[in-house]
């Protein structure tokens, strides 16, 4: 597989979106015929031990071929440049 030949997934999401990134990554995998070729990144700022252990699992299920790849980020560096939306949290 060549680098550009990848399907990379990249979202953000903190423990109370775990239940819509594993629907979502079990919908792109279950309906992908790339599955080799699929990657995962997810950014957060506060997913546990078994929140990770969930989406791999689930993942691996699935038919991914890789571990999810967790980035953690400063949510007060970006709230700091973030307009928030009416009802936001920020």
């Amino acid at each position: 597989m060549k680098n550009d030949d990848k399907i990379v997934f990249a979202g953000v999401a903190n423990h109370a979106y775990l239940p819509g990134a594993l629907a979502t990554f079990s919908s792109i995998l279950l309906s992908s015929s790339r599955k080799e070729d699929i990657e995962f990144h997810l950014f957060s700022d506060g997913f546990t031990e078994e929140d990770k252990t969930a989406l791999n699992t689930l993942c691996y299920r699935c038919g991914a071929k890789r571990p999810v790849c967790f980035h953690t980020i400063d949510i007060d560096l970006i709230k700091k440049y973030c307009v928030p939306y009416k009802g936001s949290y920020m």
